[in-house]
């Protein structure tokens, strides 16, 4: 898979787990980087209302502890949003957790990943990699995300918009005013580089 850039893949919780496992394997064999696998989502996302996904079914911890087994390369956790997620994330074996809303798409009125994140980065501490997604639409958006204590920060919609809007170029353009965006910030912060911008340069409320 050369791409010139880390890979990381998804998987729904099927309900059909043969078909889930035999996705990972294909995934794995494919030469990615990480894969995620989806906690939360054991009824699919839904859209204006409708649901998109009907063939899932949530995940036990056994579960995850085989799906840790199965997979040799790094996995991430994707759907955490509690201090008990992330503890269970943690003994099951994830080397990354991710916290996300799905874009608000899963359940009406789930709380976005800064009103519960000061919880779980003191449960998770070094011990896994911590990624958040879920509303980020500017570079100051990623600099909240890395305040925060997250260690990378997911896009979704900005990068779609800039597909739509003009194809690779499109995307391309995206990243470069957001990184820019983070870079302003960071100089006006003091910032020396992501993984020393302080939750103190925050106004606290």
């Amino acid at each position: 898979m050369a791409t010139g850039v880390p890979v990381a893949a998804n998987v729904k919780p099927q309900t059909d787990r043969k078909k889930m496992f035999e996705s990972l394997e294909e995934i794995q064999s494919a030469g990615v980087n990480w894969i995620g696998i989806e906690i939360d989502s054991g009824q699919g996302t839904k859209v204006h209302d409708r649901q998109m996904a009907s063939d899932c079914s949530p995940l036990t911890l056994d579960e995850l502890k085989e799906i840790r087994k199965r997979v040799s390369i790094p996995i991430i956790f994707k759907g955490v949003l509690s201090k008990e997620d992330a503890e269970k994330s943690l003994e099951a074996g994830a080397d990354g957790i991710f916290l996300s809303n799905h874009g608000a798409h899963t359940l009406d009125y789930l709380p976005h990943p800064f009103q519960v994140m000061d919880e779980i980065v003191q449960i998770i501490k070094e011990d896994a990699v911590i990624i958040v997604d879920s509303g980020f639409r500017r570079g100051s958006d990623v600099f909240k995300g890395l305040s925060f204590g997250a260690g990378l920060v997911g896009l979704g919609r900005p990068i779609l918009y800039g597909l739509a809007a003009n194809g690779a170029e499109g995307v391309k353009n995206v990243i470069q005013e957001m990184t820019e965006e983070l870079k302003r910030f960071m100089s006006m912060t003091g910032s020396v580089d992501p993984e020393h911008v302080q939750r103190d340069l925050m106004i606290k409320g």
